[in-house]
């Protein structure tokens, strides 16, 4: 079994924000089961493959978080608590709920950046 130490490596910005967008792709299956079913079950291996999909993602996000420093995981925690992602294919129409914001992906890539440089 490896040493702690060498499991472990700091997370970069990109990395951070990479994780997030696992976290949301999770979040999005869970959805599209819900809302899908009915049709998913009238596929051939349909409900199998989705509930397949779902766990190995869900694994490999555990599997990559045990490669993540201690320190780092409580922050990740603490934010993620809050955080939720939605994915916008055009400007949404009316104005977000008064506790959301809007940001554009590369300016979250750009405040991820130097909020991680700052820790």
């Amino acid at each position: 079994m490896p040493d702690e130490n060498e499991k472990t490596m700091r997370l970069r910005a990109s990395e951070t924000n990479a994780l997030f967008t696992l976290y949301a792709s999770l979040q999005e299956i869970d959805h599209a089961k819900d809302e899908m079913e009915k049709r998913l079950r009238a596929i051939p291996y349909g409900w199998r493959d989705i509930s397949l999909i779902r766990s190995v993602l869900s694994k490999l996000i555990d599997q990559i978080l045990e490669t993540v420093p201690i320190e780092k995981l409580v922050s990740l925690s603490r934010n993620m608590r809050c955080m939720s992602y939605r994915v916008y294919f055009a400007p949404p129409v009316t104005a977000p709920p008064p506790d959301e914001v809007i940001v554009k992906a590369e300016d979250l890539a750009a405040l991820a950046k130097y909020a991680h440089e700052c820790t």
